[in-house]
């Protein structure tokens, strides 16, 4: 039987995307964590897959909306959440969260949760 979720991890620095998927995966189990440390490799990682319920990408909003994977994770229906210095820094933008440093497990399961949420649920309506 297929994972009933798929997340996605693309995140350059290996201890960083280790504890990223480790918290996913104790958060549900029963999904599946992709682990990529560049784009192309997450691009080849979601290829042939359903549709992905998280990605937490290491990039800024603006050039996540222009590359290839935000139209590939836009296409699957993922919740994207970006993650680091080009995150952090970049003005405050409607359609990402961003997992603010230092970040604990708790805020990831929120993040998480949020994922999870039929889309009227997330969208308050």
């Amino acid at each position: 039987m297929p994972p009933q979720n798929i997340y996605l991890v693309v995140e350059p620095m290996p201890p960083i995307a280790e504890d990223l998927a480790l918290s996913l995966s104790d958060g549900d189990p029963g999904g599946e964590v992709l682990v990529a440390a560049t784009e192309a490799q997450a691009l080849e990682a979601i290829q042939g897959r359903g549709p992905v319920v998280l990605a937490i990408v290491h990039n800024g909003p603006q050039d996540f909306l222009r590359s290839a994977l935000g139209a590939a994770l836009a296409e699957r229906g993922a919740r994207v959440v970006l993650i680091g210095d080009r995150a952090e820094e970049a003005p405050p933008h409607t359609e990402f969260a961003v997992l603010q440093r230092p970040y604990d497990a708790d805020h990831l399961m929120a993040l998480m949760a949020q994922a999870l949420q039929p889309p009227d649920k997330v969208s308050g309506g």
